[in-house]
């Protein structure tokens, strides 16, 4: 059901699938984590927010769309369309979110705006298309260091460390994702060849049924006709006995072969069964 709903792309094999459902749980489990981080933050410095009360929009916000898109990924497996909204929110929030985070960490990897971008890599890594995947995990990083670098800044390294941090991250989301879509795609094209050799096996099974239990038909209605010819044999109105049994018989062959795929022979071909017989 899960692999059914509101994905909006074409129905993969069972690894791909189970691949993608363990991709949106784990996703939705770093937003999680990722949530409660920067409600910890605002807490611990709420004396930087306290000062400004508009300084905590961002980061309400920001944990606001984490909620959200945690939801939906335990609902619904993540689309491409999905990944490029996702992706464009926090660009957006990379490049404007810095004027909210507390001096004290704003140039370091520990700031919950830091956390907040490197919990979304996996989603865009992952979901995006192919085409576009890697652009858009290189411009996650390079849209936080045009933010951090139109504030204040106390240390240059500590920013750096920062970029090539979420950097990593994606990278390594990005070697994930070709690697196990490799394997999961073989996998399910070894699955799908299996699958279709047993149903091939199958059919050919059916058909070697069918035909015995034709010939196994033919064979005993045969028999019969033949025990009746030499039961009816010595009677006058023997012929007649003989045609009717004939053609009761060949009615019955027919309709178990095929029916209308099959005609009935005239009542000249089957007295001449008849006489055939009797000879």
């Amino acid at each position: 059901w899960r692999a059914s709903v509101g994905s909006g792309s074409p129905p993969n094999g069972p690894a791909m699938t189970t691949l993608r459902l363990v991709v949106a749980y784990l996703a939705s489990m770093i937003r999680c984590a990722g949530m409660a981080y920067v409600v910890v933050q605002v807490a611990l410095w709420h004396s930087f927010y306290a000062d400004h009360a508009w300084r905590t929009l961002v980061p309400a916000l920001a944990v606001a769309w984490a909620a959200a898109v945690a939801i939906y990924l335990r609902r619904n497996l993540p689309s491409a369309r999905f990944a490029c909204v996702d992706s464009a929110f926090y660009l957006v929030l990379a490049l404007t979110a810095q004027a909210c985070v507390p001096p004290a960490v704003r140039d370091g990897a520990a700031s919950w705006l830091v956390i907040a971008m490197s919990g979304q890599l996996i989603v865009l890594a992952w979901c995006a298309p192919g085409a576009l995947s890697v652009p858009l995990v290189l411009a996650s990083p390079l849209a936080y260091l045009v933010g951090a670098r139109l504030q204040p800044v106390t240390s240059e390294r500590m920013i750096t460390a920062a970029t090539v941090l979420l950097l990593i991250v994606g990278l390594l989301h990005g070697w994930g994702r070709r690697t196990l879509y490799r394997r999961a795609a073989s996998a399910d094209t070894d699955v799908e060849a299996a699958d279709q050799a047993a149903r091939e096996e199958y059919a050919l099974l059916r058909a070697n049924i069918a035909r015995r239990e034709h010939e196994r038909l033919v064979h005993d209605t045969v028999l019969n006709t033949l025990t009746a010819v030499a039961r009816g044999g010595g009677t006058a109105d023997a012929p007649g006995d003989v045609v009717t049994r004939c053609r009761q018989d060949v009615a019955l062959i027919e309709a178990a072969l095929g029916g209308a795929d099959h005609p009935v022979p005239s009542d000249g071909a089957e007295e001449a069964t008849a006489g055939r017989l009797l000879a």
